[in-house]
């Protein structure tokens, strides 16, 4: 099945995800930071506008009409801030007195008296377009003694300056944004070319390793969860190497294991074939084809039952077992065989009784297998020594040599299916893996310590079973 990865689609997401909040969020912030500087701007004038009204308050409020119109004309002759603003004068019912800057009535000053007459505010503020097009901000007074009204004052401010002035800085705001948008996007795909460089050599170093090149490496220096999945691949493709390298091993061993019986049974198959009828060589021939095809099976089954152990396709038949008469069946199945190769074996067996919950016949696969090793890996004049004992309510069950021993580098591997510490030595590799799970589906811990050249010291334990207890 090919494998498709779109890399593209990770900055795609980036920029529909990401940048468009970024730009949302800087595009909300310029708005809001527009309103803000609008109202300031307005709300200074109208407050500056709001303290010449209270001046002027101070003077023509309460007076009576003939007072009013004498201060007016007053108060417009010596205004000085004719630059600034403009101040409006008109009588009670809203005709134009006298200005500030000599302006002549007009139809607004009309409609904002009357607006003003009509407002619960002090002070009515327009922002908008005068008959010249001009933007102005109106604010209109009005004026009473007590109830009556005596007249009204409107002030007036061009906006053009301000408006300008709010606009610029509206602009570097802009232009800041601007560059903040520019910035997070470089950065963006900065950060997303970080990203889908190592993916993209991530998918074609997976993909070589799928192919079967397990020599690739993936070379990041990347502190962050990108260095870590490079580091889980590397290994990934170094354990497949190894695992690789033990396939071959286990194929040629098995190869070997295998066409040595074969060639045996079929060459003698060939010779009785050939009419041969003396009885001894027949029954040599027969004995022959017997026992190599037993070992055969033998393999076939050591083969079997590893898959089924470690897929769980195996029931044990559980009940109490005497594990002091499996070592001693194990014992004896090797001890001519030993004496033929010049090799001492010896058992120290436990006083009292010794009892497993368990399955008999896997249990003494299980310490044939170790038995077995424990001789084969061993020569001429070397030793085996097999004990039992109790400890802390623990069946112990101990099988040391003084053969070849294992390598420090083999002593996490040798469990391993198929792999053989000794290439030299006949065996497929799979029977210490098999007697492991067995063990382990027997609650049981099997430990093993080796030495190159010294021997081997493989220790079992198992949890003492008594008549009470229950499985």
């Amino acid at each position: 099945m090919p494998i498709r990865i779109k890399l593209a689609g990770i900055t795609k997401r980036w920029i529909i995800n990401v940048l468009l909040v970024v730009v949302s969020i800087v595009m909300a912030a310029i708005l809001s930071f527009s309103m803000m500087v609008y109202s300031y701007f307005y709300d200074s004038i109208f407050n500056y506008i709001a303290l010449r009204a209270s001046a002027i308050e101070e003077v023509v409020g309460g007076t009576t009409i003939v007072g009013y119109n004498a201060s007016v004309v007053q108060l417009a002759e010596e205004f000085r801030d004719l630059a600034t603003i403009e101040i409006q004068f008109t009588d009670r019912f809203g005709n134009l007195m006298v200005s500030t800057t000599g302006t002549e009535t007009s139809a607004d000053l009309r409609n904002h008296f009357n607006y003003a007459l009509n407002s619960s505010e002090e002070l009515y503020r327009y922002i908008g377009r005068n008959e010249q097009n001009q933007r102005i901000m109106a604010v209109t007074q009005i004026f009473y003694n007590e109830s009556t009204v005596v007249g009204a004052a409107r002030y007036i401010v061009a906006l053009n300056n301000v408006d300008s002035h709010i606009f610029n800085i509206i602009l570097m705001a802009g232009v800041m944004g601007a560059a903040l948008i520019l910035l997070s996007v470089l950065m963006g795909l900065y950060f997303a070319k970080s990203i889908v460089r190592p993916i993209r050599a991530i998918s074609t170093a997976t993909r070589k390793i799928a192919l079967g090149n397990f020599d690739t490496e993936l070379k990041f220096n990347q502190n962050d969860e990108i260095g870590e999945l490079c580091d889980v691949i590397n290994f990934m493709a170094s354990e497949l190497q190894a695992a690789e390298q033990t396939k071959q091993e286990f194929i040629s061993s098995v190869s070997h294991e295998l066409r040595t019986p074969l060639t045996a049974i079929k060459g003698w198959a060939e010779t009785l074939k050939g009419g041969e009828t003396d009885p001894e060589f027949m029954n040599r021939g027969m004995e022959v084809i017997v026992n190599e095809a037993a070992r055969l099976n033998t393999l076939i089954e050591d083969m079997l039952d590893l898959e089924n152990l470690t897929h769980e396709g195996i029931v044990l038949n559980k009940a109490e077992c005497n594990i002091t008469q499996i070592i001693y069946h194990a014992f004896t199945m090797y001890e001519e065989l030993a004496r033929q190769n010049g090799i001492t074996m010896s058992l120290e067996q436990y006083a009292g009784a010794l009892t497993v919950f368990g399955d008999r016949n896997r249990l003494i696969q299980v310490f044939v297998n170790l038995v077995d090793n424990a001789v084969k890996y061993n020569s001429a004049g070397g030793k085996v020594k097999i004990s039992t004992d109790l400890e802390d309510n623990f069946v112990k069950i101990s099988i040391s040599d003084t053969g070849c021993g294992i390598p420090e580098m083999h002593l996490d591997k040798v469990r391993e299916k198929f792999f053989k510490g000794n290439q030299l030595v006949k065996g497929s590799g799979i029977g210490l893996a098999v007697a492991d799970e067995i063990i382990k589906k027997h609650n049981g811990v099997m430990t093993i310590d080796s030495a190159e050249g010294e021997g081997t010291t493989v220790v079992v334990l198992f949890e003492q079973y008594k008549t009470e207890d229950k499985s």
